[in-house]
C-alpha cells in the first residue's frame, strides 16, 4: 500500500485516488442539477435524475451507511447530527426524518424518497469533505482513510446518475 504525504499526514494514495473520482462525478452531477444543488433544494430537482434511478447502487449506500454507524458505536440520530450534519446550517429541517427514515425503515420508503435520502447524504459527505468534518475527533485527514468504501460506494452512485 502506497503512502502519501499531505499536509504533514500519510493518507493512502488509494484513498487520495478515490476522493478525485468523488470530486470529478460530483463536479458532473451538480452540473446535471444546474450548479444550484443545495440540501434544501434537492427535492425540486429530483426529476433531473428520476430517469437514471438505481436501486442496487442506493441499496449499497445504505447497508455502507448501517456499517459506518455501526463501526462508529452511533444511533442513527447522533450520526445523521453529528456526522452527516443533516439540516445543521440550514432553517430546513424535512431532510432529518427523511435521513433517518432511510437508515431505519429502508424498505419503507417510495423509489423518490430514497434517491433523495441518498443525494442529501451524499451532498453532506460532499459538504464535510470540502468544508472540513465537523467531528472534534477528526483532528487530520488519515481519517479519510477509514471511508474508502464509503467514497467508493458514493461514487458508484454517482456514476449511475451522470
Amino acid at each position: 500500500m502506497k503512502m502519501m504525504e499531505i499536509a504533514n499526514s500519510n493518507i493512502k494514495e488509494s484513498t487520495v485516488f478515490i476522493i478525485g473520482i468523488f470530486g470529478i462525478l460530483w463536479n458532473k452531477f451538480e452540473r446535471l442539477l444546474g450548479r444550484n444543488c443545495r440540501e434544501s433544494n434537492i427535492s425540486d430537482n429530483l426529476h433531473k435524475i428520476m430517469p437514471r434511478y438505481n436501486e442496487e447502487s442506493i441499496l449499497n449506500l445504505h447497508a455502507v451507511v448501517l456499517q459506518r454507524i455501526a463501526s462508529l458505536r452511533q444511533t442513527t440520530n447522533d450520526y445523521v447530527m453529528n456526522k452527516l450534519c443533516v439540516g445543521k446550517n440550514t432553517s430546513d429541517k424535512t431532510n432529518q426524518p427523511l435521513v433517518k427514515n432511510f437508515i431505519d425503515r429502508y424498505y419503507d420508503l417510495t423509489r423518490e424518497q430514497k434517491l433523495q435520502s441518498a443525494v442529501v447524504i451524499t451532498y453532506r459527505i460532499r459538504c464535510n469533505m470540502f468544508h472540513g468534518e465537523k467531528d472534534t475527533n477528526a483532528t487530520d485527514i488519515t481519517s479519510l482513510d477509514n471511508q474508502f468504501v464509503l467514497f467508493q460506494t458514493i461514487n458508484s452512485f454517482l456514476e449511475k446518475l451522470v
